[in-house]
């Protein structure tokens, strides 16, 4: 009823009987035991494979981010480049149209004087380091006749731009001993009237002084009413047709002494007076001693409302 319970079979060689009809044979065989991957026994993979594998990884990180890197390297390029300056500005030059307010000199000395300000200091050539107020005053101070000397950076790019503004010539100031100057509607006296290049185009009135004015280009020579004075005096003559041939300052302060066409007299001006009260008593006692045939040897129209001559 109870059948004999056969024990399991152990592990290695065993010995099984194999029904051969009447015959039983005995076969043997060896059970061996399935040995796990090296990894379930926890054994060290193949290192070289497992750093090629590293590698392989690593690549295809680096070929994905590729082009990224390569763009934030070219935008580091660019911006390295673009905060770079020429040490070759271009000049704009701006005279507002008015006649008198011209560059006295040719263009290309404020290039190259700008050009030689730009390569003489290396802080100069970077938009980081470079001091534009410095440049601008070196300019200024090298250029007396100029007004305005603004520096401007670009943006984008790397040529600076100078805008260059002249000073408004007014008369031409000359001594007993020197050179003429030229001289603003300040009284600033600006350069030497011989390194002008565009000076006979301005037909500046010519004024003698004879009073031992210090005068250097860049100084102060004449108080800025004087000049007014004279430009107005002289406008006025014109349109009454009567050409100026000589004006002196003399050692009398505020006088002015001037000589027209055709007449043999001096005019006796009061540089703080009114211009154009002066011209026209002057005129008047013109018409006056006309009339009367007379020449005399002067016309001082100094004192408001009163006239002197002899």
């Amino acid at each position: 009823m109870f059948k004999k319970r056969i024990p399991p079979s152990p592990q290695g060689r065993q010995r099984q009987p194999i029904d051969r009809g009447n015959a039983v044979v005995f076969s043997y065989h060896a059970n061996r035991a399935i040995r796990p991957p090296t990894s379930q026994r926890g054994g060290i993979p193949n290192a070289g494979a497992a750093e090629a594998a590293a590698k392989e990884r690593r690549r295809k990180r680096l070929i994905k981010r590729g082009p990224m890197i390569l763009l934030a390297a070219i935008l580091l390029a660019a911006l390295f480049i673009n905060i770079l300056l020429t040490p070759t500005p271009h000049l704009v030059m701006n005279n507002t149209g008015s006649k008198t307010r011209v560059f006295l000199r040719q263009a290309d000395v404020y290039q190259q004087a700008a050009n030689d300000i730009f390569a003489s200091n290396a802080l100069y050539r970077s938009k980081l380091t470079v001091d534009i107020s410095a440049i601008s005053a070196r300019l200024l101070a090298q250029f007396p006749e100029l007004e305005q000397a603004v520096v401007s950076l670009p943006l984008v790019g790397n040529q600076p731009t100078i805008y260059l503004r002249p000073r408004d010539a007014a008369l031409l100031l000359t001594a007993a001993t020197g050179k003429p100057l030229i001289v603003d509607s300040t009284g600033r006296a600006l350069m030497d009237a011989s390194e002008a290049s565009r000076l006979d185009d301005l037909m500046l009135p010519v004024v003698q002084d004879q009073s031992g004015l210090h005068m250097n280009p860049g100084a102060v020579v004449l108080p800025s009413r004087s000049v007014a004075f004279i430009a107005e005096m002289t406008g006025q003559l014109k349109a009454k047709r009567l050409s100026v041939t000589d004006m002196a300052l003399p050692r009398a302060a505020s006088q002015l002494n001037v000589r027209i066409s055709g007449t043999p007299y001096v005019i006796k001006f009061n540089l703080r007076g009114n211009a154009r009260a002066e011209v026209g008593a002057f005129l008047a006692a013109k018409q006056h001693l006309e009339r009367e045939g007379k020449i005399p040897s002067y016309i001082d129209v100094r004192v408001d409302n009163k006239v002197y001559y002899k």
